[in-house]
């Protein structure tokens, strides 16, 4: 935890974010760092190291990177965290990875309260494509959503573009989930 306090803490000081005025005092804070193979996940009682790179790898690095952007934004300054849709609805094996997803949309929701007037919003996306082929889990999961598809990087980026740019959104957490949730 206190490497990527440091790490988040002295990217944040390079002249790009010390100069950050040109963006208007917004920022998003994305994480995409993290990646669950759902097919190779042990069950909880295998190991408490699940749970810890859970947390280290998705929930540490967006509180860090939240607490250290805030100095550099203004009053209309936006933040946006990404947790996932395994949050409502999580899968067998992974109560972790549900648990710390949960845990940023708590974020989200308590920093939206303490930062006021700037606005805290999470994106919460169910399965997204990636460049890494995962036919088989991406074959599985269009079963599991109504959109019976797979969401890609596109949608995600305009989830986050909304929730930055919608001066009236704060404390609130986005499914583009494809239902997902609901099945």
């Amino acid at each position: 935890m206190d490497d990527t306090a440091f790490s988040v803490k002295h990217l944040l000081q390079m002249p790009l974010f010390r100069d950050a005025k040109w963006i208007g005092g917004q920022a998003g804070i994305t994480n995409e760092i993290f990646y669950i193979d759902s097919m190779e996940m042990p069950d909880l009682t295998a190991s408490t190291d699940i749970a810890e790179s859970c947390f280290q790898g998705k929930f540490w690095p967006q509180y860090f990177a939240a607490k250290y952007a805030v100095p550099f934004l203004s009053q209309h300054g936006s933040i946006v965290l990404m947790s996932g849709a395994a949050s409502q609805r999580p899968i067998p094996g992974a109560a972790s990875y549900a648990a710390c997803n949960g845990a940023i949309e708590s974020l989200g929701k308590a920093l939206a309260i303490e930062l006021a007037p700037i606005r805290v919003n999470v994106v919460a996306p169910g399965t997204i494509r990636t460049e890494k082929e995962r036919t088989e889990a991406y074959e599985a999961y269009k079963g599991m959503c109504l959109l019976e598809r797979v969401g890609d990087v596109q949608e995600i980026a305009h989830s986050v573009i909304y929730l930055m740019t919608n001066r009236y959104t704060t404390g609130s957490t986005l499914f583009p989930d494809g239902g997902y949730v609901l099945r």
